[in-house]
């Protein structure tokens, strides 16, 4: 007669401790992208206000200021993420790019990287 059996007690320590990695990266992780995707909506919504073609670089970067201490975004600084650039063909251009590093487990870290152009016909 064939048992059967179903798994030991070293397997679902592994896929325990398999699965905590995954919870515990997604953790880290999912932060850092909510903050991206409230970056990219800010230069989103800077971008179609069609006043902002005709302001100053300094303007923007005051506007950029505001809008990131109003959706909390402190770890973030718009000085030193984005270049803004003033095309005459394309419009305002946005160049995000940084790097967050976040901690996993004792010196492990985790290294999530953004570097994308928003703007006009990008």
């Amino acid at each position: 007669m064939n048992r059967q059996a179903g798994l030991g007690l070293i397997a679902w320590i592994i896929v325990i401790a398999f699965a905590a990695a995954i919870i515990t990266t997604g953790i880290r992780v999912l932060p850092v992208y909510i903050d991206h995707m409230a970056v990219k909506d800010i230069i989103n919504d800077l971008q179609r206000d069609s006043s902002n073609q005709n302001i100053s670089k300094r303007e923007i970067r005051l506007q950029l200021h505001k809008r990131f201490k109003t959706n909390s975004l402190w770890d973030l600084d718009p000085d030193q993420i984005i270049k803004v650039i003033k095309d005459k063909e394309r419009g305002l251009i946005f160049h995000v790019q940084y790097e967050v590093r976040k901690p996993v487990v004792g010196n492990v870290d985790l290294i999530v990287s953004f570097d994308e152009k928003i703007g006009s016909q990008i």
